[in-house]
């Protein structure tokens, strides 16, 4: 009976969780996700190129290719790998938790959070690595754990230890190559290796030898994307201008509130294992796995080293963050861990924005507000040239068309993919956002005064909007032509039909 309500209520945290991801399922591309879209619309041959001017890595595309080419040209298609990958993370997340600390209520817990979460949500539903990375980083750690610490000797009569060392070589180069930021994570690791090494005692020279191993042959196959990691370090000023230290640090210190807890519960009880020597995985090194990399974005970020103040930066340390919470209040006894489970849900749940989504339904979905489909449909119903300012990262870096190449065909991304404009609706104009002026050259000015009427698109806040446009119009003025515009679209999509007098 325990493990048929046991199977129920797991599986009713499954549907909830498919549900939630099924609502935000309509939501409108927003840019990234229209990067995606531009990557996997022309040819194979051409993913690499698109996926690298988007400073990614083309693992992902190259995996959505297939699905976005054989299942038709549409929203659905392109974040259908996302959907598959977050319903695989809830289901991994469970088992693992089970696994390592043998709690079934551990286990639902964290299965809860990760079902409820408006962050996993989110990125359960973008055509962007980072669903397919939060399932990498479960597999990742469990072999890593299986590997260094022998968590999984109970398999060993199932599975021989080189599956488990193939799996973590494995599963650690296709973090990385999914998104670059998975070397934080992946550092981490290599310090707990290193301190950990220093500590097991000499017997087990076998041991090292073998992870030592293992781990010159991942560092083997990072080095070629660590080349074009370097090269986008070059640029990381471009990046500050997303980057919102104060913002970052509350969100970190809510999702560490929920974790510490059960950790700290668990400390007082005195119920902590050895962090070397354990059969289960240490709270002490996934604590650490969890902490380091989000201290290395904060403090590169206010040292304006390193702009990785972002929550998806920091996604797959927040995934073993949820795994970790099951685990702390696994090793918990029973009524202890219920208690505990109480109160990390209702605090989950208080300081989660699903709560006012289930109140308030008129409201959904409420995290993506830029609707590109119905900009793009209103400009081809009256075919003009466009004026096209994306407002992207690489903005920072061009100093008026002087310092930089424009890659107009990069520049237009969002407008070349899966939302496109008729010919008629051509030239297209991609320029970028410089001294809060469109970075137009004098000739592309000079083009724009022989045209009745043309759209100026551009995606940025209001204030943003009247001074470029205003700009636009002085512009004009300069070479005789006066223009009046008249306001379209809506924040952070502002459109403007530019017209002379």
């Amino acid at each position: 009976m325990r493990i048929i309500i046991a199977a129920l209520s797991l599986t009713g945290v499954l549907v909830l969780g498919f549900i939630l991801r099924f609502l935000a399922l309509g939501e409108p591309l927003w840019l990234d996700e229209l990067h995606t879209a531009w990557c996997v619309s022309g040819s194979l041959a051409e993913v690499a190129t698109r996926a690298g001017q988007g400073n990614q890595s083309p693992l992902f595309f190259w995996l959505e290719y297939p699905l976005f080419q054989a299942l038709g040209q549409n929203e659905f298609a392109l974040r259908l790998l996302s959907l598959l990958a977050s319903i695989a993370t809830l289901i991994s997340i469970p088992w693992l938790v089970f696994r390592w600390s043998g709690s079934l209520a551990g286990a639902w817990v964290a299965m809860l959070l990760a079902a409820i979460d408006d962050q996993f949500i989110f990125f359960s539903v973008e055509a962007r690595p980072y669903a397919l990375v939060q399932l990498v980083t479960l597999w990742q750690v469990f072999f890593f754990f299986s590997v260094v610490f022998k968590s999984t000797d109970s398999d060993r009569r199932h599975w021989p230890a080189s599956a488990y060392r193939v799996g973590w070589v494995v599963t650690t180069i296709a973090l990385f190559y999914l998104h670059y930021t998975t070397l934080l994570l992946i550092g981490t690791e290599a310090v707990v290796i290193i301190a950990w090494l220093f500590v097991l005692p000499a017997k087990r020279e076998r041991c090292h030898r073998n992870i030592l191993i293992e781990s010159s042959l991942i560092t083997a196959l990072l080095l070629p994307g660590l080349i074009q990691l370097l090269s986008i370090g070059q640029a990381r000023g471009d990046w500050f201008t997303m980057t919102d230290v104060e913002n970052y640090g509350l969100t970190m210190v809510a999702y560490l509130a929920i974790f510490l807890l059960p950790i700290c519960v668990v400390a007082l009880l005195g119920r902590q294992r050895s962090p070397w020597e354990s059969e289960q995985p240490s709270l002490v090194v996934l604590l650490t796995l969890v902490v380091l990399p989000v201290l290395f974005c904060y403090f590169g970020a206010v040292s304006q080293q390193a702009p990785l103040a972002h929550f998806r930066f920091s996604i797959a340390s927040v995934t073993v963050l949820v795994a970790t919470v099951g685990v702390g209040i696994g090793r918990l006894p029973r009524r202890r861990g219920i208690a505990v489970s109480v109160v990390v849900l209702v605090f989950a749940i208080a300081t989660n924005p699903i709560l006012g989504w289930w109140l308030d339904m008129e409201r959904w979905p409420s995290q993506r507000q830029e609707d590109w489909l119905v900009v793009v449909n209103r400009i081809n119903e009256h075919p003009a040239p466009v004026v096209f300012c994306p407002n992207l990262v690489e903005d920072a870096g061009v100093s008026l068309l002087k310092s930089k190449a424009i890659n107009e065909a990069y520049y237009g991304f969002a407008l070349s993919g899966i939302y496109s404009l008729t010919p008629d609706a051509k030239p297209l104009l991609s320029v970028p956002i410089v001294a809060g002026r469109a970075a137009l050259s004098t000739d592309q000015i000079q083009e724009l005064g022989t045209q009745t009427g043309f759209w100026l698109l551009m995606r940025t806040d209001s204030q943003d909007a009247r001074r470029i446009s205003q700009a636009l119009l002085n512009d004009l003025k300069s070479i005789g032509v006066e223009c009046d515009l008249q306001q379209g679209g809506k924040n952070p999509l502002h459109l403007f039909w530019v017209f002379k007098r």
